[in-house]
């Protein structure tokens, strides 16, 4: 089936890294939309920065994903992928009443000065690989289950 067909999906280092940087810049973007209360004036300022900040990083990234999903069946599956990953987020932006606070430290880190790498920001992409079936290949994919032994009559 195509759903055990991408949970059996893994990705090597580069590739996860890519996918994860996509996480955090699309869960700062729902935030940016989304997030009200104390952060809320500057929040999208304060990402329409980080964007600015990271724009080398983010051009690149965005190659390594398009170079990556050349061999996942192209960019309407990269782009399956990005729209997964910004519903994901703004399924968690209602969810977790965290979401706001953290997504606010991930973008104060992200314009720290002594941040220099867009891999410096903390990225929770453990929650959006699980859910997008994704796992790293040094993990041991899932055993699919077996059916029991058929018994004679």
């Amino acid at each position: 089936s195509q759903a055990f067909a991408q949970a059996a999906a893994c990705r090597n280092a580069t590739e996860l890294q890519a996918i994860a940087v996509r996480m955090l810049t699309t869960e700062l973007m729902v935030a940016a939309l989304g997030c009200t209360g104390a952060t809320e004036d500057s929040f999208r300022n304060r990402y329409g920065s980080f964007v600015q900040k990271f724009s080398g990083d983010l051009t690149k990234n965005g190659s390594q994903l398009k170079s990556h999903y050349a061999k996942y069946g192209g960019e309407s599956r990269m782009n399956m992928m990005v729209t997964q990953l910004a519903n994901l987020a703004e399924q968690r932006r209602r969810s977790d009443p965290n979401f706001c606070v953290d997504t606010d430290k991930k973008l104060n880190i992200g314009l720290a000065a002594e941040t220099t790498k867009i891999k410096q920001v903390p990225m929770s992409s453990d929650y959006y690989t699980g859910a997008l079936g994704i796992r790293d290949c040094s993990t041991p994919a899932p055993k699919p289950a077996t059916p029991p032994p058929a018994t004679k009559k």
